[in-house]
This record gives C-alpha cells, structure tokens and sequence, in this order.
C-alpha cells in the first residue's frame, strides 16, 4: 500500500517537475527565438535604410552622369 502511495506520489512529481521543466524550457526557446527575430529585423531595417540611402545615393549618381554625358 504504502509502496503504491510512494510510486504514484514521485510519478506525479516526476510528471509535474517534467512539465514545469518544459514550460521553462518553452519560455526560454521562445524568449531566445523572439530574441533573434527581433534581432534580425533589427537588422532588416537597419540595413533597409543604409540600402535605400545608398540605392537613392546611385540613382542620383546615375541620373547626374547621365545628364552630364
């Protein structure tokens, strides 16, 4: 009996410390993966306007070379 009432007792705990390691383990996966996407628009858009400046900067490059030749 009190063997049953133990193995079922640290079957729950095992079950419950699985579970709230998974939680953990989710929110920290999570946490990170928002982390890098986050990061990585970051770096889109950083990098979308140093390429719009630079792109506006050749077109004008462009148009003014070819006004000139």
């Amino acid at each position: 009996m009190l063997h049953r009432v133990g193995s079922t007792f640290s079957r729950r705990f095992l079950v419950v410390l699985a579970f709230r390691l998974m939680m953990e383990g989710v929110i920290i996966i999570a946490g990170q993966l928002g982390f890098c996407v986050l990061q990585s628009l970051g770096w889109v858009f950083l990098w979308g306007g140093v390429g719009a400046r630079f792109r506006d900067g050749w077109a004008e490059t462009a148009n003014a070379f070819r006004q000139k030749y």
